[in-house]
C-alpha cells in the first residue's frame, strides 16, 4: 500500500488519525428556518468563525452562523506554516522551529502534482485562485487526504499555507435572542450564550464557552449549501 503521510509533515500525523477516529461520523441535514433573519452587522455573531485555540496537533473548531438562520459547527485541523517555492522545483514547508520539508512538485495551471519518496504522486486541484496572481502555486487548493475526508490548502503571497481539514461538520439553524443563541442542531435544541470580545467571539453552552475568530472571507474550505 502506497505511504501518502508525505504529504504532509510526518508530525501531524498521530494527531490527524486519532481525530479522524473520535470524530468521523455522518452528521445528519437540518433545513434552516428560512424566516430568521439575524443581522451581519459588527455587532452580532454572523459570519464564518474558527476556534482560538488547538490541540499540538492543530485540532480545532469551526463555527458558521449565517445570515438566513442556518449554522454549520464541528472540528476541523487548523494549521498554519511557512511556505517557499525552490528553484529545483520543489515545494518547501517550513515549521514553527523553522524544520523544512521539501517535496517535489510539478504546477501546470490549476493541477499541482506531488510526488513521494516512494515515487507515488498526489494531484491538487485549485478551486480559487486570486486576480493577477504573481506565483503560480498561490491561491487554494484541494484533494483527497490519505485519511479520507477532503483538505484544502491555501498558499498567500506573504510565504503562509494554510491547512484545514473538515473532520465532521453538523447543520442547524439559529435565532439571536439578546445575548442568547437558540441553537437546533442535529435534532437537539439548545440554548448558547455570546458576546464579541475585540475581533473574537465568545459562544457556546454557558460554562462551556470557546473563543473563536473571524474569518474575513467566509467558509473557504467548506461547501457551499
Amino acid at each position: 500500500m502506497t505511504d501518502r503521510r508525505w504529504i504532509f509533515p510526518i508530525a501531524l500525523v498521530t494527531a490527524l488519525v486519532t481525530a479522524l477516529a473520535a470524530a468521523l461520523v455522518a452528521a445528519p441535514s437540518v433545513r434552516a428556518d428560512q424566516s430568521t433573519t439575524p443581522s451581519p452587522a459588527e455587532d452580532s455573531p454572523v459570519g464564518f468563525w474558527e476556534s482560538v485555540e488547538t490541540s499540538a496537533g492543530g485540532l480545532g473548531a469551526a463555527l458558521e452562523l449565517a445570515a438566513d438562520g442556518s449554522l454549520r459547527h464541528g472540528t476541523v485541523v487548523l494549521v498554519e506554516t511557512g511556505y517557499r517555492l525552490g528553484e529545483t522545483g520543489r515545494l518547501v514547508l517550513i515549521d514553527a522551529s523553522g524544520a523544512e520539508q521539501a517535496i517535489p512538485i510539478t504546477l501546470a495551471g490549476d493541477t499541482m502534482t506531488m510526488t513521494g519518496p516512494d515515487g507515488s504522486t498526489l494531484e491538487k486541484t485549485r478551486i480559487r485562485s486570486p486576480s493577477g496572481a504573481p506565483s503560480p502555486i498561490l491561491g487554494d487548493w484541494s484533494y483527497p487526504h490519505y485519511t479520507g475526508p477532503t483538505a484544502y490548502e491555501r498558499y498567500t503571497e506573504d510565504g503562509t499555507m494554510l491547512f484545514r481539514l473538515p473532520i465532521k461538520m453538523e447543520t442547524g439553524t439559529y435565532q439571536i435572542d439578546g445575548d442568547r443563541l437558540r441553537v437546533k442542531i442535529s435534532g437537539s435544541k439548545a440554548k448558547w450564550t455570546w458576546r464579541l470580545e475585540g475581533d473574537e467571539l465568545v459562544v457556546g453552552p454557558k460554562g462551556d464557552t470557546h473563543r473563536y475568530r473571524k474569518v474575513p472571507d467566509g467558509a473557504w474550505y467548506l461547501p457551499a449549501e
